[in-house]
């Protein structure tokens, strides 16, 4: 029942696309004179840089507090360099795939590296999914909330748009799907016709070879997800670090524009500009998300100069795009190749080890 990853030959086309894509869009942007003045990099000095580096690792530290979380409470026996580990899996998984469809098999095959059962892993995701729900819904109405009260709009093309709309989408969204979840996990009949549904249609698309091994595997599941949702509620006291941990990474995140804006321009420290940009780095998102490239290449960098734009100054914008897309995605898709890469070694020369046991105790059995 373990997830599986797709054939290699499908991620090698999808990196080919990233680095395709990539190579289009810095030609393409280069010729339009985007980076015709990136002088403004001369304005992050070095105590600025030093600072966006933190963040970065900041980001990949805090959210693998939610993995150690989940790997302590599922009793997987692996620690917090498991979890920056799996966390980082999980990030070339999503960097390299369409719609970040490589983000779960990745984070499984890492465990199935690590000989965590299947049900113990699904309890990791699982339990990694709740408080990325909890914890997103309550950002963005805290957002949306901040934005109301402070009235917040930009103008676009003469148009006056209300910045706590991008807010009150992402919390929408996430609290439906956060909702269907619980209403799949708590009534049998309503999962049984939705899981039903979906198997006659993956099925007679050639997604899947049997219906009722389909269905089979979801019911264990939404039985492993109801379990999970249960510990969490029961313990909530025991989740606040991790809650706190996983709402910092969210606003390191998607704030960073606004510190990268703050060292270019030297302006002046605002919470109503913190939840601007926050606002801003969501509709980007929504964009960047629903454009099936993989790792948003070429859509990210084109939605940050679009929105962006309209806050950045022209001579500004393509410097700080450049910092930005480094930053959150060329930069942790580098380190996760470099773990993938030493993690595949490492249990590949334990798998040669382990052969060469095997064949010398035949060999010795076969002398006797």
């Amino acid at each position: 029942m373990q997830t599986k990853m797709q054939s290699k030959k499908t991620y090698i086309i999808d990196i080919v696309i990233v680095l395709i894509v990539t190579g289009l869009t810095i030609f393409y942007l280069a010729h339009n004179g985007i980076f015709n003045d990136i002088s403004s990099l001369k304005e992050i000095s070095w105590y600025g840089l030093i600072t966006l580096i933190a963040i970065t690792a900041a980001c990949i530290l805090l959210r693998s507090v939610v993995f150690y979380t989940s790997f302590k409470n599922t009793d997987s026996g692996l620690g917090y360099g498991s979890a920056i580990c799996a966390y980082m899996f999980g990030t070339l998984g999503s960097g390299v795939t369409p719609f970040k469809i490589g983000h779960f098999p990745f984070m499984f095959y890492y465990y199935g590296k690590r000989k965590v059962p299947f049900e113990k892993s699904l309890g990791i995701i699982c339990m990694n999914q709740i408080i990325y729900s909890l914890t997103t819904i309550f950002t963005y109405l805290l957002v949306m909330v901040v934005c109301l009260a402070k009235k917040t709009t930009i103008v676009v093309q003469e148009t006056t748009i209300h910045i706590w709309i991008f807010a009150l989408i992402g919390f929408l969204f996430n609290l439906g799907t956060l909702i269907l979840v619980l209403l799949m996990t708590y009534i049998k009949k309503f999962h049984s016709a939705v899981v039903k549904c979906l198997s006659f249609f993956l099925f007679k698309f050639k997604k899947i070879s049997s219906r009722e091994e389909y269905e089979s595997e979801h019911t264990i599941k939404m039985q492993i997800y109801k379990e999970q949702i249960n510990f969490v509620l029961k313990h909530l006291h025991k989740f606040i670090l991790t809650f706190l941990s996983f709402f910092v990474y969210i606003i390191l995140y998607y704030t960073l524009p606004y510190i990268i804006y703050l060292f270019m321009t030297k302006a002046t420290f605002s919470l109503s500009d913190l939840v601007f940009f926050f606002a801003l780095s969501q509709a980007m998102t929504y964009i960047t998300n629903v454009i099936p490239v993989p790792g948003g290449t070429g859509v990210a960098e084109f939605s940050f100069l679009v929105i962006f734009g309209l806050v950045f100054a022209e001579n500004m914008v393509g410097a700080a795009m450049i910092v930005w897309r480094v930053s959150t995605f060329y930069i942790p898709i580098l380190i996760s190749f470099i773990i993938f890469i030493a993690t595949m070694i490492k249990y590949k020369k334990k798998a040669d080890i382990a052969n060469i046991k095997t064949e010398n105790s035949e060999h010795d059995v076969s002398l006797k």
